[in-house]
């Protein structure tokens, strides 16, 4: 088998794979080693090429690397075999490319590209210190893990060895680079190589690295970071200059060891930063700061001192003093103090900034010396800075001052210091609170003993939570707890400023003050960790008196831990409560340390002994298990170690037999082991007790069995023989005793404990007692129910224990009728008096009467009925004794809670007829009348009003009871239209009376304010229905508007905030309701009662008054009363801007209602103007700034709601008037509301306003002195010349004379002034011309001059837009008497540009549209005069007008002026030839439009005319001499019609084919310089090829004749030989080999198409490989164009040339060769290994 069959096998395998890669290890980041290695270096390259192709789309660095490092020729590429200089330029491409590669590492396209660099170029191998360096921002991630523990490091790298298989710390990085200088410096290459993208991680990680280095370096490591420095400082990029800014600040605050070496480097840069010019100010006082630490100056260079000052003065930062820069700050301050002292600004600042850093490094003395002894007028203010800053040291020397007689001149903060304490107080009183003085009065109370001062000079610090240690020192020291409150209401209070306050206000005895003001954290609600924090606290500062309080709040603590709380011992002894001594008792169970000193110490001084120590001890561990269930376990534990048992103790008892009843077996275990225990100590036996023992096994197995197997003994042994039923046991055991009593032992146990126990009890008693009495089978005896009756009486009974007891008693059956009515009685009268507080007592009473027997209830309700019966003394006397007497509100309550009424209808009735003519129960019956509303209808006999006429306010105020109770009660109504009927009939009986009731002033007030103050308590669903009947009643034209006035008033007072924003705004119950309201009533009346608020606001004004508060039936402060009058404006204006008020309610009104909302409205607009005169004189102030907007949005808002005519009468005099007052303020507001009336104003509404006189107010508005004005006159103007009709535009003519002025002799319009009016001038003179046309001729020339100027003198885009819009308006309307000044005007719009979209760049083009409509014989002359005078960047401008005037030119008109055209264009096409010096972008861009307008042209121009045109123009560029200057626009030209003509534009093209033949071989020709610029060589060639190429894609056969086939594409073949040309890859792919392939498809005869195959065929035989590749892309090219028609052409070219390529000496061309058999095969279908043969 021949070579070359073995090799197009290997072909016929993989096509396109390259040499097998070795089967070893490599370094991948994204496969592992053995992985990688399997993987062939195409598929890697395909992987990087997606990779690099992705960021490429984001970082435009990566794109030059795709045609380099990734090309598909770099696969043959072997590093090993290069040149040396061949491999430098590759290692550093490829260390370029890392840099640029390292912000895309952890990115998953990042590290495709990598892989590539370690697959093909073997950089971890060659490259690893590149690769490493790139990779250090990573140095903590797991990218850097993975590639270091694939490296062999070695050399400098070594000590990486240690954390090959770990991330390492950027310390051991630091420490490193500190070690080895070398390493240092080559980091800092890559660094520099990466500084030019200042967002480069290299970037930010070596100036980190920078810093780090800076701290205290060594002599080596500081000459490396200075060299870096002084590289910054010269280099222009703003990384470098950053690194050495922040390394220069990092060495100014350390102290290095050579100080030679510091101070030659601070004078290096102290000369750079010294320069004329030069922004380093910072970097220089940093210099300074290291000449002066290092030498020994006694003063600052005078620039720099100069420099710095200035520096400060302006309100930059210098860096902060510290122990390096300390000197150079000291030299600033003694060399600015005198000057200072001279009243220089920028020395003044220069020492307050130094003082203001209060700095210890500073020895301020010497400049105060100086301030004492002079004599200045500004020698106060001095002392003052001076008096901030200074410790106690320096006093002395300011209290010297203080000797002098005359204090006058001396300032507060020196004054202070005086001996005089009511000097000291004046003094104080004139300080300001501001943070400048706070050191100042820190110091000054320190010293200060007399504790009112103190308490002035804390006002004047604004407290914060920093203050705390400070305040409380100082509250301590002077014994003035009110300070610790003060600080204690600070916002934002951390935990440990919170216990200093606490700890300091038990000492001083004013703790539940301060815990008030801290938000209730009493010291009894703090954690024990907060506990510990403030023994901890107390002890640090001995807080004595702290300690002792401190016990006293140990019970209010809230936990179980105490290995923290040893502290607790040193507490033991302390007689305490018992509560106290119970947490004590829990920490002594949990800490057996403790456990011994309680029994000893403690327990004797807080326990009586009752029997002996040890039964003592006992019985207060079982009672504390008693409180606290809890401990049971550990209080058996405690008695079982002390032998409590040896005696007898029923509390003992009681413990063991709860502990039989825990859950846990231990414990139960030990109790029954304690049980049996006291039993043994007993004198007689217990037979419950001996049952129980009995039963041991039972219990023992389950502790719930306890109560059962106690109930069945008691039930059987009888429960008097249980003998702890009559122990002594506390009020904590008689609950425990109760809960094992089962409920078969209720009948006997609750009688003998209520009737024997009824005062030795506790709430907890009472709980288990009832709970067991509810269990009780026989009738409740008489002396069971007299003890319930006095402990009913003795108030033993909490509201929880009444609810309980009330449950107990439901259903129960009583030996005595009389007696449980009796009881029934009193039970319920205490529910009644608890019900407000306890809830559950009204429910517990719902189930009591529901069980209750209706005798009693009768019983119970005839109490309250009145007897017309007689009776004697006697009777009436022992009937009131029986029979307690009983309230309407008793009765009520009794009723609401029945749960029916049919057998009590009777007695209910009589109750209501009693109380009707009783005057002292008012309140009463309304509360009455509205139960049986809700109740039944039975009761409509009742009439409220009858009562208005005896007691009209007591019925007022018990009003609102209908309205709350209707809906909310505890009876619930499902019959919501019979409320709603309920609440209309109630007001409508008792309003009107009420109304008409005399004897009170504003009786509608005071009605209206109880209203509104109970509108919290209506349902919400009722509030609407209840206000808009009461205002019906009222009389909505009176009562609406006070209503609204009311309901803002209660809003304001109910708001907590400041009111100095908006947020008074906020919806609240009494906002939603004014929002409803204004809903439910017509139109007119919304507006009057605006008109009325209006008016009520003007008259009340901004502060209280007695008047105002007597109208409002509430007291008012100022700040309120303004709240209420931004509140109400403020709805106001919302309410005439709403989409309801103005789309629902103002659109139902008719004609003739208009008639009186028009009058309504103008009596709105003037309380609206008559309130803005009252707040105007305040507009400076804040709040009155805001309501000014607001009653302005009410008047623009009203105004716009006017009619057309009446709305020109109100404008029109409100300018009139505004003018004759010079009122600037009413002008400037209606000249608002106009210009927004006219932005949606019609031709009719304008005609009203031009009728009205509008127009000659406006004209005295121009001169007025206010700009604003002045502006919106000219939008108005302009806004209604554009909507009036011409019959009206002469009146606007009397304008342009004001007009003139302001644009040319007023100062107001100056174009370069801020806020100028030039620009709404200007484009309102444009508008006006453009409507007037001829009539303002005469005002043409001005107009345009000032709009010229704006274009080119306008320093602002707005302006410029503005002036360009007005130029186009012009031109649109009067482009027949604007040519004067067209130069002008194409110079001003020449020096725009029209390569963005932007607003400027539509208007410019509107103007050159309009421009372009001009005459040719006005328009072309001025264009061709311009032109001369115009750069390269304004030509382009000009030439887009010249295109933009040829497509509007009429037909025949281009044929007219074409020589015109002609010359023109012959000028433009020469630019780049008559400026030779102008960029290469810059001449392709004014040819390309140059181009684009001859296109134009071209299209308009027939045959016959065309064709001299393009011959006259190609002789210009190839016949006359012009050069390669001439041809680069003429194969623009021909490129850009052959786009546009396509296959048309061959016919005129016949002069190409001999011009080409004769030009091509003059470029290319290597000894005859065409042009001296490689690449204007190559760029030439490219514009030719481009040509060509679109000239054979549309060629049909004129273009490529025989001439041109023979003698023209040999030559294009040809160009393949010349590597020479500039980017000659680039340039063949791109260019030529297209051109090359679209003649071979457009030849299409293969007889033709051979010869010139075989020349290319030759191409391949060419020395240069670079050639040889060159001719192989070509024939790809040809392959992929022609498809099968090439398989002919292969006959002759396998064997001769395909054969010698497969064995090139080059590795590519052999490469390339394989790929281009391989698609062969792939096009023919089938191998060609035939051909070779």
């Amino acid at each position: 088998m021949t070579l070359l069959t073995s090799q197009l096998m290997k072909l016929r395998q993989d096509a396109s794979s390259n040499m097998e890669i070795d089967a070893r290890k490599r370094v991948s980041v994204l496969y592992t080693p053995e992985e990688a290695a399997k993987l062939s270096l195409s598929v890697v390259l395909e992987l990087a090429q997606s990779g690099l192709s992705f960021l490429s789309e984001i970082d435009d660095k990566i794109v030059e690397y795709a045609d380099d490092l990734f090309s598909p020729g770099s696969v043959e590429l072997e590093r090993s075999m290069l040149k040396p200089e061949d491999h430098k330029i590759l290692s550093d491409k490829i260390r370029l490319f890392l840099v640029h590669l390292a912000p895309h590492y952890l990115i998953r396209a990042g590290q495709k590209c990598l892989e590539w660099l370690l697959a093909r170029y073997n950089v971890a191998e060659v490259q690893y210190a590149d690769l490493l360096f790139s990779l250090m921002p990573y140095h903590s991630t797991n990218l850097w893990t993975k590639v270091a523990c694939q490296i062999k490091f070695q050399g400098n790298w070594r000590w990486l060895k240690n954390y090959k298989h770990e991330a390492i710390h950027r310390d051991v990085i630091v420490k490193e680079f500190s070690l080895n200088l070398q390493l240092l410096s080559d980091f800092y290459k890559i660094f520099e190589l990466a500084a030019d993208n200042e967002t480069n991680p290299i970037v930010v990680f070596g100036i980190s690295i920078s810093n780090l280095l800076a701290t205290k370096p060594k002599e080596s490591v500081l000459a490396v970071l200075v060299q870096s420095v002084m590289k910054g400082f010269q280099s222009d990029k703003v990384a470098l200059r950053a690194h050495a800014i922040t390394t220069m600040a990092s060495l100014t605050l350390q102290t290095t060891s050579s100080a030679l070496l510091d101070e030659s480097l601070a004078k290096k840069i102290l000369k750079i930063s010294l320069k004329d010019g030069c922004p380093l100010n910072l970097e220089a006082f940093n210099s300074v700061s290291l000449v002066a630490h290092c030498s020994e100056i006694e003063s600052l260079p005078s620039k720099f001192f100069t420099r710095t000052m200035k520096y400060i003065a302006e309100g930059s930062m210098l860096p902060q003093i510290s122990k390096s820069s300390a000197k150079v700050f000291l030299l600033l301050l003694n060399q600015a103090t005198p000057l200072a002292l001279e009243e220089d600004q920028s020395a003044l600042a220069t020492v307050e900034y130094i003082l203001h850093q209060q700095s210890s490094h500073i020895d301020i003395s010497s400049a105060l010396e100086f301030v004492v002894a002079s004599d200045s007028d500004s020698k106060g203010a001095l002392l003052a800075l001076f008096r901030r800053s200074c410790n106690a040291d320096l006093l002395p020397k300011i209290m010297n001052v203080l000797t002098i007689e005359d204090t006058s001149k001396l300032p507060a903060e020196v004054l202070i210091q005086h001996p005089e304490k009511k000097i000291r107080m004046n003094a104080l009183s004139k300080l300001e609170k501001v943070p400048e003085n706070e050191n100042l009065l820190r110091s000054f109370i320190d010293g200060e003993n007399e504790s009112d001062l103190v308490t002035l000079a804390f006002e004047k610090i604004e407290l914060s939570k920093r203050h705390v240690p400070f305040v409380c020192n100082q509250a301590l020291r002077l014994n003035k707890p009110d300070l610790l409150e003060t600080c204690a209401a600070l916002e934002d209070l951390q935990n440990f400023e919170k216990y200093k306050l606490l700890a300091y206000s038990m000492a001083l005895g004013n703790e539940e003050s301060v815990s008030k003001s801290l938000g209730g954290s009493r010291v009894a609600n703090c954690s024990f960790v907060d506990f510990d924090e403030l023994i901890k606290i107390m002890e640090t500062d001995k807080l004595g008196d702290a300690l002792k309080a401190i016990s006293k709040d140990v019970a209010r603590t809230e936990t179980n831990q105490v290995d923290k709380r040893s502290f607790i011992g040193e507490l033991f002894g302390i007689k305490l409560p018992i509560h106290i001594t119970d947490k004590f008792a829990f920490f002594a169970l949990s800490c057996p340390n403790l456990l011994g000193n309680f029994i000893n110490e403690h327990l004797p001084k807080n326990v009586e002994l009752e029997v002996s120590n040890k039964v003592t001890a006992g019985r207060f561990f079982a009672r504390l298990a008693f409180r606290h269930t809890e401990g049971v376990g550990p209080a058996l534990m405690v008695i079982k170690l002390l032998g409590s048992t040896e005696e007898y103790c029923p509390v003992i008892e009681l413990l063991a037999l709860l502990g039989m009843s825990n859950t846990e077996d231990s414990t139960r275990s030990l109790a029954f082991e304690i049980f049996e225990g006291i039993q043994a100590s007993r004198d007689s036996e217990d037979k419950v007790a001996k049952k129980i023992i009995k039963k041991k096994g039972e219990i023992l197995s389950d502790g719930k069995q306890l109560k059962q197997v106690l109930g069945r003994i008691v039930e059987k042994q009888g429960a008097e023989n249980w003998s702890l039923l009559h122990g002594q046991l506390s009020r904590f055991g008689l609950p425990k005793l109760l809960e094992l009593c089962s409920a078969n032992l209720a009948d006997y146990v609750v009688p003998a404990f209520i009737e024997k126990r009824s005062l030795d009890t506790s709430h907890a008693y009472f709980t288990s007692l009832f709970a067991l009495m509810q269990n009780m089978t026989t009738d409740i005896s008489n002396n069971t129910v007299d003890a319930i009756d006095n402990q009913l009486s003795s108030g033993l009974l909490s509201g929880q224990n009444t609810s309980e007891l009330l449950v107990a008693l439901s259903g129960k059956a009583f030996s005595s009728k009389q007696k449980q009515i009796s009881l029934a009685k009193k039970l319920l009268s205490i529910a009644h008096e608890s019900a407000q507080t306890n809830s559950g007592i009204s429910e517990a009473t719902v189930g009591y009467l529901k069980n209750l027997p209706s005798a009693v209830i009768k019983s119970i309700l005839a109490g309250c009925r009145k007897t017309n019966e007689k009776t004697s003394l006697t009777r009436a006397k022992k009937a009131k004794k029986d029979q307690p007497e009983f309230t309407l509100e008793f009765v009520l309550f009794v009723i609401e809670r029945l749960s029916s009424f049919d057998q009590l209808a009777n007695e209910i009735n009589d109750i209501f007829e009693d109380s009707l003519g009783n005057e002292g129960n008012t309140e009463n019956m309304i509360q009455t009348r509205v139960v049986g509303l809700a109740a039944s209808t039975k009761f409509d006999k009742l009439r409220p009003e009858l009562l208005v006429e005896v007691t009209p306010d007591k019925v007022l105020q018990s009003l609102m009871s209908v309205f709350t109770f209707m809906g909310a009660g505890l009876l619930p109504r499902a019959d919501d239209r019979y409320s709603f009927h309920s609440i209309q009939e109630t007001i409508k009986c008792v309003v009107p009376p009420l109304l008409k009731a005399s004897g009170k002033r504003n009786q509608l007030g005071n009605i209206l304010d109880v209203f509104c103050t109970a509108l919290p308590h209506v349902p919400v669903h009722r509030q609407g229905a209840v206000f808009e009947s009461l205002i019906i009643r009222c009389d909505p034209e009176k009562a609406l508007w006070l209503t609204l006035v009311q309901l803002a008033v209660k809003h304001v007072k109910n708001f907590n905030g400041e009111g100095k924003d908006e947020s008074i705004l906020d919806p609240s119950v009494y906002t939603e309701l004014m929002s409803l309201l204004v809903k439910r009533f017509p139109v007119e009346v919304v507006l009057q009662a605006a008109v009325e608020i209006l008016s009520f606001l003007k008259e009340t004004g901004f502060d209280a008054s007695d008047e105002l508060d007597l109208k409002m039936n509430t007291k008012l402060t100022g700040g309120r009363v303004m709240q209420v009058n931004f509140y109400l404006v403020s709805f106001l204006n919302r309410l005439f801007g709403s989409m309801d008020f103005l789309h629902t309610q103002l659109a139902q009104i008719t004609d003739v209602e208009q008639e009186s909302i028009v009058q309504i409205y103008r009596e709105l607009l003037e309380k609206s103007f008559a309130y803005t005169e009252t707040v105007q004189p305040r507009q400076s102030e804040k709040t009155f700034k805001g309501l000014a907007s607001k009653v302005n949005g009410i008047i623009e808002k009203i105004l716009g709601l006017l009619p057309s005519v009446e709305f020109a009468q109100c404008v029109t005099g409100l300018l009139m008037n505004s003018l004759k007052t010079s009122t600037d303020w009413l002008t400037l507001q209606s000249l608002e509301v106009l210009c927004t009336r006219l932005r949606r104003s019609d031709a009719d509404e304008t005609e009203t306003l031009i009728e009205a006189g509008i127009l000659e107010h406006l004209a005295k508005v121009f001169e007025n002195e206010s700009i604003t004005c002045i502006n919106l006159a000219a939008k108005s103007v302009k806004l209604l010349a554009k909507l009036s009709g011409e019959h009206q535009l002469k009146k606007f003519k009397g304008l342009m004379p004001s007009l003139k002025k302001l644009l040319t002799a007023s100062d107001k319009c100056h174009i370069g002034m801020k806020d100028s009016a030039f620009g709404p001038v200007v484009l309102c003179c444009a508008v006006l011309l453009a409507r007037l046309k001829v009539q303002a001729l005469g005002h043409l020339n001005w107009t345009i001059e000032s709009i010229i100027a704006g274009i080119t003198k306008a320093d602002s885009e707005t302006l410029k837009i503005i002036t360009v819009a007005s130029l186009g308006k012009i031109l649109s309307e009067m482009s027949g008497f604007v040519s004067p000044h067209l130069p002008m005007i194409l110079t001003a719009l020449s020096q725009f540009s029209l390569k963005n979209d932007s607003e400027l760049e539509r208007r410019v083009a509107i103007c050159i549209k309009e421009l372009g409509g001009f005459p040719s014989r006005v328009l072309l002359p001025e264009i061709a005069s311009v032109y001369s005078t115009l750069d390269g960047s304004s030509v382009v401008t000009l030439l887009a007008i010249v295109e933009k005037h040829i497509d509007s030119l009429e037909k025949g008109a281009a044929v007219r002026q074409q020589s015109v055209f002609q010359d023109f264009f012959l000028r433009a096409l020469a630019f780049r030839e008559e400026h030779p010096d102008i960029d290469a972008a810059s001449a392709t861009e004014i040819e390309t439009a140059t181009c684009n307008a001859m296109v134009q042209l071209a299209l308009r121009l027939p045959e016959a005319s065309l064709r001299p045109f393009l011959f006259k123009t190609f002789n210009w560029a190839a016949n006359e001499g012009g050069g390669a200057a001439r041809l680069f626009p003429l194969y623009i030209l021909y490129g850009k019609m052959t786009e546009v003509m396509k296959s048309m534009f061959l016919i005129f093209t016949g002069s190409l084919t001999p011009h080409f033949i004769d030009i091509l071989p003059k470029i290319t020709d290597r000894s005859n310089a065409f042009t001296n610029s490689a690449p204007l060589k190559t760029e030439l060639l490219r514009r030719m090829l481009q040509v060509l190429s679109l000239i054979f894609v549309n060629d049909t056969g004129e273009f490529l004749d025989e001439s041109a086939i023979n003698d023209l594409i040999p030559l294009l073949i040809d160009l393949l030989e010349h590597n020479e040309l500039a980017d000659y890859d680039s340039f063949c792919k791109k260019d030529l080999i297209p051109c090359i392939s679209h003649a071979a498809t457009a030849i299409s005869d293969d007889a033709l198409w051979r010869p010139l195959n075989y020349r290319l065929l030759l191409k391949t035989r060419n020395e240069n490989a670079e050639v040889r590749l060159a001719a192989l892309d070509c024939l790809d090219d040809l392959i992929d164009k022609l498809g099968d028609d090439c398989q002919t052409l292969l006959q002759e070219s396998a064997p001769q040339f395909f054969s010698e390529l497969l064995e090139d000496d080059d590795e590519r061309v052999e490469k390339k060769m394989q790929e281009t058999i391989a698609k062969l095969e792939q096009v023919f279908g089938e191998s060609v290994q035939s051909y070779f043969t």
